[in-house]
């Protein structure tokens, strides 16, 4: 940590938030590359809406099997979409950060502490499915952390 303290030590206060802004704007990029591209395929199969009718009382078998397959295939783009959505909003998020504006700092700064807790929890899963994506998420970590590290260092250099 010392490093990152030197580091924030002789970077000014809005080359760093430009920096922060950059950097987790790509983390995001990358998270949404995975969920888009891993996670969302993963998780919701032809099983998965199966059994999601079975819970609500309805016999899934009366369903063509391209029904269920088409159906699945809506539930991860409307996904993509929202997570997109979420993507655009965060480009405002991250204009007003390199501004200095006080709200942005301190939605980046709960968002990069959630963001790296959340993928060290998701990493040991990972690294067993797919090391590339363990690779890519601990990038992002990495980000989280000098973003997170960063603003907390220059709200105590007030």
């Amino acid at each position: 940590m010392k490093f990152l303290n030197q580091y924030y030590k002789n970077t000014p206060k809005l080359k760093f938030l430009a920096q922060a802004a950059i950097l987790t704007f790509i983390s995001d990029v990358i998270n949404i590359c995975y969920i888009n591209m891993y996670f969302l395929p993963e998780k919701i199969t032809g099983n998965y809406i199966f059994n999601l009718y079975s819970n609500l009382g309805i016999d899934p078998r009366q369903f063509n099997a391209s029904y269920i397959m088409e159906l699945r295939q809506v539930l991860i783009n409307s996904m993509a979409l929202v997570f997109c959505g979420f993507l655009a909003y965060h480009i405002l998020v991250y204009f007003q950060l390199s501004k200095d504006k006080k709200w942005a700092k301190k939605y980046v700064s709960g968002y990069a502490f959630t963001g790296a807790i959340l993928t060290v929890i998701e990493l040991p899963v990972l690294i067993q499915e797919h090391i590339g994506w363990a690779f890519a998420m601990l990038i992002t970590t990495v980000i989280y952390v000098f973003s997170f590290m960063g603003l907390r260092f220059f709200k105590r250099a007030k």
